[in-house]
């Protein structure tokens, strides 16, 4: 029993809060492990929303590669679209 509320949790961690921006941090670290470029698309994503705007982006292939994810951060930021 407790195996599945900690499994359980662990979902939930990674899709609610702070946990949320940890998963896209991951990913970028993968794209560029780079402590600018990170902190860079981190301060455009200030609330949950734009995690979560961007953690979609990048799981439906929106954002590949490091330049994708600098743009994509910024349209959100700036609440502007995102044109291919």
């Amino acid at each position: 029993m407790d195996l599945i509320i900690i499994k359980f949790l662990e979902k939930l961690r990674l899709t609610k809060g702070g946990y949320m921006w940890e998963e896209i941090e991951c990913i970028l670290k993968n794209m560029w492990d780079n402590h600018d470029f990170i902190l860079g698309v981190k301060l455009h994503l200030p609330t949950e929303e734009n995690k979560k705007e961007m953690l979609d982006a990048i799981k439906s292939g929106w954002v590949k590669t490091p330049e994708d994810a600098v743009i994509y951060s910024m349209a959100i930021y700036e609440d502007a679209p995102f044109e291919d």
